[in-house]
């Protein structure tokens, strides 16, 4: 395992700005953990390769006709991709399909309940999806977590990148690219994954988008890395790489996950999210250096 260490965590003396976006993070999910905890009461299974069937009827009376599944994995597939499109479940009400009548009803009956309690979600509330796209929508999408680990791992990357950036450019710029790139990022989720109706939640678009501005702004071609390959002595400890190498290492996976499932179906993260917040980023900082007015931005970096 290689983790980008940087310039290590900084503490709230050195970062403060990065540490308070992290607090609002922190207070926005413990302020939500009740009504999580009472929403994560409201099962949310559903027959997926039941509602793949379905789907495939409801597109061919769409007129869109495609290969027909052939084993249970590939049905479950269908069936999160239907659950995924606003238009089908718009027509739930309407569908027709030949075979057991009340199996249909019941699976109605149980479609309809999924999102019931999925719309009793904070995901949902403060997510950003196609029926929620308020302009407060585009902000607290950025601090809702779905759980702990999801939480600590955004945060953990928000402080090794958000600390080392604001040490070059300042705390207040610092905030106001993670917003932007927050923004980008939403951008990113809507026009890559457009038939998507899940909301998209956390900081990883921001922090995805903090990691590349980082990157192309360092001076430094070499940065620290820290590795472990076992507990055991001369199995770990720290190596300078090109910070390129943060590139591949860090959202190489990203782009496979994509590419490998446009829609997004099979992959509980919101990859054209990262996706949307690296073109904010490789945006912004073309756009900044083409009219020279980075020399400003960067005059007064820190040196640590």
């Amino acid at each position: 395992m290689i983790i980008p260490w940087i310039r290590g965590l900084l503490g709230f003396d050195k970062a403060p700005m990065t540490w308070m976006l992290v607090f609002v993070n922190v207070f926005f999910y413990l302020l939500c953990a009740e009504s999580n905890r009472k929403a994560e009461m409201a099962p949310l299974n559903q027959d997926l390769p039941l509602t793949g069937h379905y789907y495939q009827i409801y597109l061919q009376q769409k007129g869109i006709f495609a290969d027909e599944p052939t084993t249970e994995t590939q049905w479950s597939i269908l069936g999160a991709k239907a659950l995924r499109d606003p238009e089908f479940l718009n027509e739930l009400d309407f569908l027709i399909a030949p075979g057991d009548q009340i199996q249909l009803r019941n699976w109605k009956l149980s479609t309809e309940k999924f999102f019931s309690n999925l719309k009793k979600r904070n995901s949902w509330i403060f997510g950003l999806h196609a029926e929620n796209q308020e302009t407060l929508s585009w902000v607290t999408y950025q601090f809702v977590h779905a759980n702990v680990l999801h939480l600590v791992s955004n945060m953990v990357m928000l402080l090794i990148f958000g600390s080392a950036l604001e040490a070059m450019v300042g705390g207040w710029v610092t905030i106001a690219l993670y917003f932007i790139f927050g923004v980008f990022g939403g951008i990113g989720y809507f026009v890559l994954s457009p038939n998507s109706n899940i909301p998209v939640i956390g900081a990883s678009a921001a922090v995805s988008g903090l990691i590349l501005f980082y990157t192309l702004s360092e001076i430094r071609q070499r940065v620290p890395f820290f590795y472990i390959v076992t507990p055991l002595e001369g199995h770990y400890g720290w190596i300078y790489l090109s910070k390129w190498f943060l590139i591949p290492l860090l959202f190489v996976g990203d782009f496979k996950d994509y590419f490998s499932a446009p829609d997004e179906i099979v992959s509980q993260i919101a990859v054209s999210a990262h996706i949307g917040g690296l073109i904010g980023a490789l945006g912004l900082y073309i756009l900044i250096r083409s009219k020279s007015a980075a020399q400003s931005i960067f005059a007064n970096r820190a040196r640590l």
